[in-house]
């Protein structure tokens, strides 16, 4: 590193706040100077994992220290930002995920719920309610609706007890495939927890499996609280749609089945505006002076 031509360290950080020590002793020992990508909140991630506040507290002091010390300091998200600018009292820029999508597979519809990526605690109650308006729709309606998820079921049942009979549980084998189901689905279900012991992580975490979502669906039904990434982001860019509450989400799926909604374009232009290589790299470059 101190043999490059480089003047700059970027580093991405995670859920493992220790990333950021090891980047500043590294440019440090290196005569560079270092710039960060804060994608999850690190500090909440301490706590759930069961450190002690003590420790929790000499973390956040630590990375405090670094962050400032950092040329830039890019965010996931604007919830994200402005919760390390509340935080560490460091200014950062939004970095969008760069996403190029392919072309929208031509699919048949199908009465079909798509939820894509992990099952974890952020996301359980958001499944469980879905999965009891579907049953409620199914009964009254007699449509013969199904949820899809894409994790082994055993890796479902596991988090979630065990799955209805209209919930498929099983991983796409390609991203080709993966784009099939998207696409041929009803909407794309996008929860988060309204749990407030999750406030933090909702309001700063961005869900990436939205790049797909974004590329592929017809429909995507956001369902959450007001304060979330998801959210937020539907609102201000005007994406249809949001819910919050188990009696909305229902009305929205009575009504999906209905009209079958098709909002892929709307969609795919902000995809495109926002979160293009392009748009990425146009970020990048403007703030790090390439």
């Amino acid at each position: 590193v101190r043999k490059s031509s480089a003047d700059i360290l970027f580093s991405f950080i995670g859920a493992d706040y220790r990333t950021l020590m090891r980047i500043a002793r590294l440019a440090s020992q290196a005569g560079k100077s270092y710039s960060f990508f804060v994608v999850d909140d690190f500090i909440s991630a301490l706590r759930i994992a069961g450190t002690n506040e003590d420790a929790v507290q000499r973390a956040a002091d630590r990375s405090r220290t670094v962050l400032r010390g950092a040329k830039h300091v890019f965010a996931i998200s604007d919830g994200l930002g402005e919760y390390l600018h509340e935080q560490f009292g460091v200014s950062t820029i939004t970095l969008n995920l760069a996403f190029e999508p392919e072309p929208i597979p031509i699919q048949p519809k199908k009465k079909q719920i798509i939820y894509v990526g992990s099952i974890n605690f952020l996301y359980t109650a958001g499944l469980r309610d879905l999965f009891q308006v579907a049953e409620r729709i199914r009964q009254t309606s007699g449509d013969d609706l199904t949820v899809r998820l894409t994790v082994a079921a055993a890796l479902a049942a596991r988090e979630l007890g065990v799955l209805p009979p209209f919930v498929v549980s099983t991983p796409a084998e390609t991203s080709e495939g993966l784009a099939r189901e998207i696409a041929s689905s009803l909407f794309a279900f996008l929860p988060s927890s309204f749990d407030l012991r999750e406030k933090v992580m909702v309001a700063t975490s961005f869900p990436s499996k939205s790049m797909e979502y974004l590329a592929y669906a017809r429909s995507i039904v956001v369902y959450g609280p007001d304060y979330g990434v998801a959210t937020r982001l539907f609102r201000e860019k005007g994406l249809p749609s949001v819910v919050s509450s188990p009696s909305e989400l229902e009305d929205k799926m009575h009504s999906h089945l209905a009209s079958w909604p098709q909002n892929s374009s709307i969609y795919r232009s902000y995809l495109a505006e926002a979160h293009s290589l392009a748009a990425a790299r146009k970020t990048l470059c403007d703030n790090l002076g390439l």
